[in-house]
């Protein structure tokens, strides 16, 4: 008989010896084994002071620069903040639980208040309507320098499509993140609708031509395509609860709808108002505080005597009543402001205190004039005037997410 030793692997020859040998060779496995633990055990003590010396070291230098930054008085850092570039106060909040707490109330780009962003050739001009005097501009990245692009903004990202090609890209100007979409082969379209940041996967981006209705979400390879869908008819959408909401022309129905599978539902709410005068005026659904609202706004332009170009609005508000199917008149806003732009039917709601705007106003951007109109109650002023040298005007609002 023949015993191979080892601690991990044993062969025996007699079943009746056998058992005697295993145990031997298991209680001298067991006795190496507690030799090694042992060895094992003073090299662990031994690395775990010596990472112990190590963890305090760094633990030391790391309160030396916390003391350093709580050394810096508030009003110094208050005073830091309000002169640095947006994005540099963003990260520099990261620092201490001081400049963390502190940089929000002095960051005018944390605030919840939409900003109109100026499209010119070679950067972008973030404009505050609170504060004439406050601007920032934003480099346009050398990817879109020498690109012609249509542009629209959504939930704080642009919605680029190339005018010389199928290219289709998200860009946020804040983050300086981007996403490239698949390539989308009809130069016809257009962009509808935006549901959410591209960065959540719940979001679809919707964009149209004459004849097609072109779908994206995040993770998708290729657009997804409904055909005989006319979304230039399409005069306005939302999205509340999973469902689209928009406005058809030219009889001005309210439809509802989901895509992937599209399915279009007609809802039998009838026009607000007599459908010769709705033609007038720019309709523009809009979402406030899980409320469905129909803005009507119509402009009309006058000659005043110094010959002065000047432009009267007249504004409608109806609220949905979709248990009775119905528009109501609505006399006020409330505490919300809204900031709308006629072209592409963009809409924001906020709500006034919180973003500390006046409350029962909407700031319009006439896509006509270029012009950017703050109406409250039955008064008008313009609040930025436009130029036909500039691109585009939209309403953004900052976020590095």
């Amino acid at each position: 008989m023949r015993v191979k030793l080892g601690l991990d692997t044993f062969t025996t020859a007699s079943k009746e010896v056998g058992g005697s040998i295993l145990k031997l060779l298991e209680f001298a496995k067991e006795r190496v084994l507690r030799a090694e633990w042992r060895t094992t055990k003073v090299q662990l003590i031994d690395n775990s002071s010596r990472f112990a010396k190590e963890q305090q070291c760094k633990k030391k230098r790391m309160q030396g620069d916390k003391a350093v930054t709580r050394s810096i008085p508030i009003d110094i850092v208050e005073s830091v903040l309000m002169r640095m570039n947006p994005k540099d106060a963003v990260r520099l909040s990261t620092t201490c639980k001081n400049w963390r707490a502190t940089a929000p109330r002095y960051d005018p780009t944390m605030s919840k208040i939409p900003w109109l962003l100026i499209i010119a050739d070679d950067f972008y001009t973030l404009q505050s309507i609170i504060d004439e005097n406050m601007s920032f501009k934003i480099e346009i990245p050398s990817f879109f320098r020498g690109r012609k692009f249509n542009g629209d903004a959504s939930h704080g990202w642009l919605v680029l499509r190339s005018k010389q090609s199928d290219i289709v890209s998200l860009l946020n100007p804040f983050s300086r993140a981007r996403l490239d979409l698949p390539a989308l082969n009809c130069p016809g379209a257009f962009f509808l609708h935006m549901s959410s940041p591209p960065t959540n996967p719940d979001c679809i981006l919707l964009l149209v031509d004459a004849k097609n209705l072109y779908i994206w979400r995040p993770g998708d390879k290729s657009w997804n395509i409904e055909k005989n869908v006319n979304g230039r008819f399409y005069k306005s959408i939302i999205r509340i609860q999973e469902q689209f909401y928009a406005i058809v022309v030219p009889d001005f129905e309210l439809v509802t709808f989901q895509v992937r599978p599209l399915r279009v539902k007609k809802l039998d709410v009838p026009p607000p108002i007599d459908i010769d005068n709705l033609m007038e005026y720019d309709l523009t659904l809009v979402e406030s505080g899980g409320k469905i609202l129909l803005v009507c706004i119509h402009s009309s332009l006058f000659f005043t005597a110094d010959r002065d170009n000047s432009k009267e609005l007249n504004v409608i508000l109806f609220q949905l009543d979709l248990k009775n199917e119905i528009w109501i008149k609505m006399e006020s806003l409330g505490d919300q402001t809204l900031f709308l732009k006629n072209k592409n039917n963009q809409t924001i709601s906020i709500s006034s205190p919180e973003a500390k705007c006046c409350g029962n106003s909407i700031y319009f951007i006439d896509n006509w004039s270029r012009d950017v109109y703050f109406i409250e109650k039955h008064s008008i002023r313009i609040v930025s005037r436009g130029s036909f040298s500039i691109n585009r005007r939209l309403w953004i609002t900052p976020n590095l997410i």
